[in-house]
């Protein structure tokens, strides 16, 4: 392993030869399209506003994929270039290092996207991004090239998983009632956080509870299905991400802080919150705010 790191870090040091203040933004940039903060827009967006039933499906492949990263990591406990050569890293990360959650997320949400869009001309940007990203981890030093490499390998995958099961249930009607489901989603979820009880693993799996219990609930009212003008699908996002904000950036401030008591059950509580916003309470303000329209048939 020695000799592996070895390669890795001068194969970093290459790439770092090239750095310039363009190069630096620019790479920064990109790596943003995989941290947390892009999920929360890009999620929410497709769900409000594109199609709630593709917004769903990408979100639990989404979820899945964070929890297997996570796993992965604390399995495997793979150190990132810093731990062994300080200063390398231009972007401040923590945690393990092998998989990329960065590399894996690429591959699962723009493979997804290129799929759903049924154009094979989608793949083409959408393998750019998946090479961009994975490179900019490499060239900020927060990941050695096998760490991307495993991050890639695990994305297609799963996103192969994903297309497989998409393709064996379309035209299938789910037999189970909604409740059968979220009791599913509740004993996974409560399943996951014993296993691996982190606070990332709690707030990945709170927010997946939430999105799902939010979906379910939705599905069976007239909220759900519902269609509108590009206009207001456009506004319903600045609508419902006010809320999502107040949701991630307000009880944050007001619950407790890391180390305190309690932490990671108000931590489950906050992130569920939000989950349950985006799967449920904001399309329900888009029907108040007449920025949907009642679905002619569900």
């Amino acid at each position: 392993m020695e000799t592996l790191y070895t390669w890795g870090l001068e194969l970093i040091h290459r790439v770092q030869a090239w750095r310039s203040p363009a190069l630096d933004l620019a790479f920064r940039s990109i790596t943003f399209l995989g941290n947390e903060g892009f999920y929360l827009l890009i999620l929410p967006l497709l769900y409000w506003c594109i199609e709630a039933r593709l917004g769903f499906r990408l979100g639990l492949l989404f979820f899945v994929s964070g929890y297997l990263n996570l796993a992965l990591k604390e399995l495997l406990a793979q150190p990132r270039p810093a731990d062994l050569e300080q200063g390398i890293n231009l972007i401040k990360e923590t945690g393990y290092g092998l998989p990329s959650g960065h590399a894996q997320s690429a591959v699962v949400l723009w493979g997804f996207l290129a799929y759903a869009g049924k154009k094979r001309w989608l793949w083409a940007p959408a393998a750019a991004l998946m090479v961009l990203i994975g490179f900019s981890r490499v060239y900020l030093g927060v990941h050695f090239p096998t760490d991307v490499l495993g991050g890639w390998l695990i994305g297609a995958v799963l996103l192969g998983a994903a297309v497989l099961i998409l393709h064996f249930t379309a035209g299938r009607r789910a037999r189970l009632p909604r409740w059968a489901w979220l009791i599913a989603a509740s004993l996974l979820a409560a399943g996951g956080i014993a296993v691996l009880p982190s606070k990332d693993t709690v707030s990945m799996i709170a927010a997946f509870w939430g999105f799902v219990a939010g979906y379910l609930l939705l599905s069976g009212t007239a909220a759900a299905d519902t269609p509108g003008s590009i206009l207001q699908r456009l506004l319903r996002f600045p609508a419902g991400l006010v809320v999502l904000l107040g949701l991630y950036l307000g009880l944050k401030a007001l619950l407790p802080a890391e180390g305190q008591p309690l932490y990671l059950l108000f931590r489950f509580v906050r992130y569920a919150l939000i989950g349950f916003w985006a799967g449920y309470g904001a399309p329900w303000l888009f029907r108040l705010l007449g920025l949907a329209r009642r679905s002619v048939s569900r």
